[in-house]
């Protein structure tokens, strides 16, 4: 925004003015305050003419330049015109806008030799005045400069003085928002739309503009003032707010420490008085965030901090003993005297002997825990739970070694294991027992089996052998009957002395021996126990049988050969089957007998055997 210059006097004398002070607007000697620059300024003053005369009708650049250096030093004499004379107090804080602050890093006319120029530049201008305008005028009226108008601000820089281009319409836009969040009281809070950050940024888009320098100035001394008062109501947040802001816009000030040194003490009143509140509470928690926030403050004299850190500690103590034995009585009274971790009546009474060995409450309690574990451990016991009871007594040795009752209780403990370990041991026996009971009983039924068997396979062999015998026989006896001849045959009668005669001699010869012959004897098997056995082969038990602990038998029929061998084996019957039968038929296939002779002649026989198997 553009401001309007106010009127200044027709003439002023060739003396160079203070910047420092309030300009009168009404003596012609002092220059009238004008506004920083807002415009061009058009001089219409014979003045100007007489510098255009003096010029060759081309004094733009001295006017230019005059023109600027009039703006920038009322631009500085504007506020002390307008308003009274600023407090040299350094915490005023109603500084008026645009005047300049007066604490340190305040951004009021940074280079004096502005000063300095513009005074020789104003007398200058007055003798040029005098000597080309004459006397036929006593006074000269300056005609007061256009607001609006586009007159360049002059600064000073190591090169020179140099032209400033007008504030861009950001800029303006920021410093109106400064203005209004100022006026709204808003200096150093909200975050992000004070009037401190507003200022700032604008004075960063704009370091030349002196006005916004001025105004931030302005509303840093007004911060530091209500800083100031903060702390005296003992309002430490909002002087904390407010000493931070100035901080971060002007970390020079010289007030800065000393407000800040007020504040860091008045923190630390705040935070010892809360923990001290806290302590009586008992928030000890609490007390000790407080203590730590003291300490973050890094101050030098950490002595009332130690002296609070002390009461916090003894209340800690005082509270754990009170505290922790009443838990420990309680859950003593409970019944939890192990668990749940952390929580139970041992774990209490031990927390207390950890910090205070000597406690006799704390130890009495520890006596009784183990006592009731004991009791619990004989509970176990009786229970047959044995395990349980080991781990019981386990702890109550760990907590009271010296217990008479935790002896006894372990005694009774082995006896119970013992005990146990007898019963375990007799039914291993009795097991053992019926388990070689029934084995015995399988061997003696397979054996009577057997001998039945072998005794039915004899006496069908005997029966054989006199059925065959009987057949002989008659057979025999037929043919002798056969070959006698009839009492009335003569044909028979001669043929019977022919015979006679011819077999005188032969009668006298002795008869040879029959010879045996090699023919099959009956099919029908007999015993083995009949036949003359000159080799045996004990059969192998299968593997897979005696991992099952498996027995039985197997009925195995086989013809004895003329040599004694055995062939055409076969199973007859087995039971289990398929589980002895090749064991039976490897053994019976190696066996040898005998030959054997039947009524003289060499003959094969065809025989059984029951093969028994059992387990011993």
């Amino acid at each position: 925004p553009k401001a309007k210059a106010p009127t200044r006097p027709a003439a002023a004398k060739p003396a160079a003015p203070t910047p420092q002070k309030p300009a009168k607007p009404a003596p012609a000697e002092k220059a009238a305050p004008v506004d920083p620059p807002l415009g061009d300024l058009e001089m219409d003053s014979p003045i100007d003419e007489g510098l255009a005369s003096a010029f060759g009708d081309d004094d733009t650049s001295f006017t230019e330049t005059v023109t600027g250096l009039f703006s920038s030093i009322n631009a500085k004499l504007k506020g002390d015109s307008s308003e009274p004379p600023a407090s040299p107090d350094e915490s005023a804080m109603n500084i008026p806008s645009g005047a300049p602050a007066g604490g340190a890093g305040g951004a009021s006319v940074k280079n004096p030799k502005i000063i300095g120029i513009a005074a020789v530049v104003v007398v200058a201008v007055a003798a040029a005045t005098f000597f080309f305008v004459g006397g036929d005028d006593d006074t000269a009226t300056m005609t007061d400069p256009v607001a609006d108008s586009a007159a360049p601000l002059v600064t000073e820089s190591d090169s020179g003085v140099t032209e400033s281009s007008q504030s861009s319409p950001d800029v303006d836009a920021l410093v109106e928002e400064a203005r209004l969040a100022r006026d709204a009281g808003q200096i150093f809070n909200p975050a992000g739309s004070n009037a401190i950050e507003l200022y700032v940024a604008a004075v960063n888009a704009d370091p030349s503009n002196v006005l916004v320098v001025a105004e931030l100035d302005a509303v840093i001394q007004q911060a530091l003032q209500m800083a100031e008062s903060a702390l005296l109501d003992s309002r430490v947040d909002d002087a904390a707010a407010a000493l931070q802001r100035v901080s971060v816009a002007d970390p020079s000030n010289s007030r800065l420490p000393f407000l800040s040194a007020q504040l860091w003490q008045m923190q630390l009143r705040s935070h010892l008085t809360n923990a001290r509140a806290a302590i009586r509470d008992e928030r000890f928690e609490d007390a000790g965030n407080a203590l730590a926030a003291a300490i973050a403050l890094n101050l030098g004299d950490t002595g009332e901090i130690e002296e609070v850190r002390a009461e916090l500690s003894r209340a800690r103590s005082a509270q754990e003993v009170g505290g922790v034995l009443g838990k420990a009585n309680a859950r003593l009274q409970e019944g939890n005297l192990l668990s749940p971790p952390n929580d139970n009546a041992r774990y209490y009474y031990e927390l207390l002997l950890a910090s205070d060995p000597a406690n006799t409450a704390a130890r009495q309690g520890l006596d009784a825990v183990a006592s009731k574990v004991v009791l619990q451990a004989r509970t176990e016991i009786d229970a047959g739970n044995l395990d349980a009871a080991a781990n019981l007594l386990g702890q109550a040795r760990a907590i009271d070694p010296a217990s008479n009752e935790l002896d006894a209780t372990a005694a009774a403990l082995s006896a119970a294991r013992d005990a146990i370990a007898a019963r375990i041991r007799e039914a291993e026996e009795e097991r053992l027992r019926i388990q070689a009971a029934n084995r015995q009983a399988a061997a003696d039924k397979a054996a009577a089996e057997q001998a039945a068997a072998e005794q039915a396979a004899a006496e069908q062999a005997a029966a054989e052998q006199a059925a065959a015998e009987r057949r002989a026989a008659e057979e025999a006896a037929a043919l002798a009957a056969a070959a006698k001849p009839g009492p009335g045959d003569a044909t028979s009668n001669a043929a019977g002395a022919a015979a006679e005669t011819a077999s005188q001699p032969v009668a006298q010869q002795p008869t040879p021996e029959p010879r045996p012959v090699a023919v099959r004897g009956n099919q029908s098997p007999v015993s083995v126990s009949s036949l003359s056995r000159t080799r045996y082969v004990a059969p192998k038990y299968p593997r897979t049988a005696q991992r099952r602990n498996q027995s039985g038998w197997v009925d195995v029929v086989f013809t004895v050969a003329m040599d004694g061998s055995v062939k055409d084996l076969q199973v007859r019957n087995a039971d289990p089957e398929g589980v002895f039968d090749s064991a039976a038929l490897k053994a019976v296939e190696k066996w040898e007998f005998e030959p054997v002779i039947e009524n003289g002649v060499l003959v094969e026989k065809r025989a059984g055997v029951r093969m028994m198997f059992a387990l011993e």
